[in-house]
């Protein structure tokens, strides 16, 4: 058989970039936050491990069970502190992420090369490669990063498109309101100070709300200012919920949404109730559906949110 030479530093720095991007790429897709300084800990802690394999004195430490204990090890080291069940939840992305990256470099290895000498290993976290050719890490780095950049979109175009509508309930004080609302992965709309996601809901859901004087000229005149708004809410009880909210559409490149500030919103997923409190409701006064199927838009963020808390 051919002789190669190893080189430590190589297999280290590979892995060290490797399990940096892989953590990026899983904090990326998830929305979960951690910090430069975490993440790098994390990364060499991963790099480290991936040196076992040449020393002899550790080479007994290369099993599952021991690749298992410090791929959990990395993630909880870069996104301390987490509770119990966000942390399952992002140790399996993390592993979705490392899956990725090494079936990318798997793919280009079968495809491109033709040496039959090439030999691979796997460590707890990515691939730590003998005699690979850089094209093969490009490929793997390359779909690390596509999956930080854009997977979180492709999640929410495609596994939040497939619930597409789900009951909502807004509390405002003393009051409920129930509505079902369309998961719109077209609604970006945010606060513009505090960043808080807005959800779009018809004026005849909240009416209740608004003193009767104010929805029924609202009702009247659905291109009221709203600045007329504003002032005949000044001396009510929802003048400090009122937010303005500024939006663009087809043929309104400069529009203004009147919102309010709930006390909490319910997501009734699968049937349990997820409760919400950073959120606006923008309050749209028209039809949302012809049909009336939905009667909100909901922010997709909220969901994804959610469901990772």
């Amino acid at each position: 058989m051919g002789e190669f030479t190893i080189y430590l530093d190589v297999v280290f720095i590979i892995n060290f970039v490797m399990d940096y991007l892989i953590l990026w790429a899983t904090a990326k897709f998830t929305g979960f936050t951690s910090n430069m300084k975490q993440l790098l800990l994390a990364s060499l802690i991963g790099a480290l491990y991936s040196l076992a394999i040449f020393l002899p004195l550790l080479h007994y430490a290369f099993t599952f069970l021991m690749k298992l204990l410090v791929s959990m090890v990395m993630v909880y080291v870069a996104f301390y502190p987490l509770r119990w069940k966000k942390y399952l939840q992002i140790l399996g992305y993390f592993y979705l992420v490392a899956c990725t990256a090494g079936g990318a470099m798997l793919g280009s290895i079968y495809f491109i090369n033709n040496n039959k000498s090439v030999i691979t290993a796997l460590n707890g976290v990515i691939i730590g490669t003998i005699n690979i050719k850089y094209t093969f890490l490009i490929a793997a780095m390359g779909a690390t990063v596509l999956v930080g950049l854009f997977g979180a979109k492709v999640l929410r175009k495609n596994f939040l498109n497939s619930i597409m509508q789900i009951p909502i309930i807004i509390r405002i004080g003393a009051k409920r309101f129930t509505v079902k609302a369309l998961v719109d992965t077209g609604n970006s709309l945010k606060d513009p100070i505090s960043g808080t996601p807005v959800i779009v809901t018809e004026l005849n859901v909240l009416g209740e709300v608004f003193p009767p004087d104010v929805r029924q000229r609202w009702e009247e005149d659905t291109e009221l200012d709203i600045n007329i708004l504003t002032e005949k809410l000044a001396d009510t009880p929802l003048a400090n919920r009122i937010r303005v909210i500024p939006f663009s559409s087809v043929g309104n490149k400069k529009g203004m949404l009147m919102g309010i500030r709930p006390d909490e919103i319910i997501l009734v997923y699968h049937k349990t109730p997820i409760k919400i409190s950073k959120v606006i409701v923008g309050v749209y006064n028209n039809t949302l559906s012809s049909e009336g199927q939905y009667k909100a838009l909901l922010h997709p963020e909220l969901l994804q949110n959610a469901l990772f808390a």
